[in-house]
């Protein structure tokens, strides 16, 4: 069984993923593998736009109805624009993620222990997202990475 971790944008303390990468029961094995896909040129450019009309609105608000900017509004527009100049001038995005992949041995039901591992994600303070069963590339990438030794 595999989920999928969403990374958070500020990262995570040091140990915060400890409950995932523990095993539950002897003969089972956990993989942990981080990815940092890029993202389409397309899609990064339609993200940073989004988020510098999302910036721009909220100044412009915050003049109309005299609300004081508070440190961490502005950083975060700061970072808007920023990120549409960055888009623009051709750096690429990515959007990072982590699988964790359980493996357990034929006497162990597998439902089981794909449950238990979502509830060790969940113990970290992440959410999983299990991935579909369909067969795409990213579901046999990580049957295959979860499967080595």
């Amino acid at each position: 069984m595999s989920s999928t971790i969403k990374l958070p944008t500020r990262g995570a303390a040091m140990g915060a993923l400890q409950p995932v990468l523990t095993t539950q029961k002897p003969g089972e094995r956990r993989s942990f593998m981080v990815a940092f896909p890029v993202m389409s040129a397309s899609k990064a450019d339609r993200q940073s736009t989004n988020s510098g009309w999302a910036a721009d609105i909220r100044s412009d608000l915050r003049v109309k109805l005299k609300i004081k900017q508070k440190t961490a509004q502005a950083d975060e527009e700061r970072k808007a624009r920023d990120l549409e100049g960055k888009v623009s001038r051709g750096s690429a995005l990515i959007e990072p993620y982590a699988v964790v992949t359980v493996t357990v041995p034929k006497t162990y039901r597998v439902a089981a222990a794909g449950r238990d591992l979502d509830t060790s994600v969940r113990r970290a303070g992440f959410a999983p997202l299990r991935l579909d069963l369909s067969g795409s590339w990213v579901h046999r990438f990580h049957r295959a990475f979860g499967s080595g030794p």
